[in-house]
């Protein structure tokens, strides 16, 4: 698994670092690589900088996985009133699935969202409440032919 940050950071810092005057932006990091260590050193005695992170893993870690779940970060398509009481609705009427020795849950397998769109080339989130995904439909059979 690799682990990147992306910096986002005040002109002392910036500047500290060496990089171009008006940037806010550091480049992104490994996080066990020096210039990380560089920039949380820098950081400790001045303005605050705030850090996105993402894990990239191999096709040997994700087949390993019992369990993957991804967190969106996307535009969050909202619901409304009445989508939201049919996909509870929905949600509660599915069985609980074993998802560890004391764990158990219930897997979405379809949504209602009306009104809401997503552009030709983008992932977005579904509601604010569920860890799904809406995709157009031109992204869609891409994904499915990817697996």
């Amino acid at each position: 698994m690799k682990i990147t940050i992306r910096a986002l950071c005040q002109g002392d810092i910036i500047a500290a670092l060496g990089l171009p005057p008006n940037t806010l932006m550091a480049p992104d990091f490994d996080a066990t690589s020096p210039e990380f260590d560089r920039l949380l050193k820098v950081s400790k005695t001045r303005s605050p900088c705030f850090f996105n992170s993402w894990m990239e893993f191999t096709p040997a870690e994700l087949a390993q996985s019992r369990f993957f779940q991804l967190d969106c970060r996307g535009r969050l398509l909202k619901e409304s009133d009445k989508d939201y009481d049919l996909n509870r609705a929905r949600l509660e009427s599915l069985p609980f699935i074993a998802a560890g020795p004391r764990a158990k849950m219930r897997f979405l397998d379809r949504l209602v969202l009306r009104g809401p769109s997503v552009k030709p080339n983008e992932v977005a989130c579904a509601g604010d409440w569920m860890p799904e995904f809406v995709v157009s439909r031109e992204v869609g059979p891409y994904l499915k032919a990817k697996g």
